[in-house]
């Protein structure tokens, strides 16, 4: 099911004028204009999630925001994933799925993975602060190493892991400690979450996966679970 349709406004957009549309006033009616479509279409996904069709319903173009890339930036397809270091599936796929993705579609500029936040908070009590651990890990350059790390201790994340991390992954301590408190981090990570609940996504690991079209995916696929390299390729296969 997609959203419901705005065919009346967007005929709009598209329709004969009598007034040249390069003209400053029309212009800028067509801008209000696409903007109100834009907050109609998000109302309508928030609505749906609220009475728990989010599921169901789609937007037709998701724009990622940001998230940790690996692969090209001009790879056409992109695939999103939302992940919670404590989920033994997550790190399944990661383990088992990951590595052939990564060498057979990443590595070769035809996928570039994303990777985002959706802490599980009442059933992984640690979660969001592996979270913010994984991305100032990130942010040196040791996300690959940081997310292995992670999910080798799984439930038995504690304080004085963390406090280990600089040292096994050979980062500036200062810098890491500094970032942890990072308003920015912990905004950033809640912005994911958002992200997910309005898209109806309530487990992990979760994916999108799509055709690129500048920031955004459209013609895209869900994923809910670890899945299994088959499926993975056979959805990358049938967007090409």
């Amino acid at each position: 099911m997609k959203l419901l349709s705005l065919l009346s406004l967007i005929m709009l957009l598209a329709a004969c004028s009598t007034i040249d549309p390069s003209s400053h006033n029309m212009q800028g009616e067509i801008n209000e204009l696409k903007s109100q479509i834009q907050v109609l279409k998000e109302t309508q996904v928030e609505i749906a999630q609220r009475v728990g069709l989010g599921e169901l319903v789609r937007p037709e173009k998701i724009y990622w925001e940001e998230g940790h890339k690996i692969g090209s930036d001009q790879a056409p397809l992109v695939m999103i994933e939302f992940t919670d270091l404590q989920c033994p599936f997550c790190k399944r796929f990661h383990q088992e799925v990951w590595p052939s993705i990564k060498s057979d579609y990443v590595d070769k500029g035809l996928v570039q993975f994303i990777g985002k936040e959706l802490p599980l908070v009442k059933i992984h009590k640690s979660a969001g602060f592996a979270a913010v651990a994984l991305r100032c890990a990130g942010e040196q350059g040791q996300y690959d190493q940081a997310r292995e790390l992670l999910f080798a201790v799984g439930t038995g994340f504690s304080q004085e892991f963390i406090d280990a991390m600089p040292e096994s992954l050979e980062l500036d301590n200062e810098r890491f400690t500094t970032c942890l408190k990072d308003i920015n981090q912990h905004n950033a990570i809640s912005a994911s979450v958002n992200m997910a609940h309005r898209l109806g996504i309530q487990v992990t690991p979760a994916f999108i996966i799509g055709q690129r079209e500048r920031d955004g995916v459209v013609n895209y696929e869900f994923v809910m679970g670890a899945g299994s390299i088959k499926q993975f390729s056979e959805i990358f296969e049938a967007l090409k």
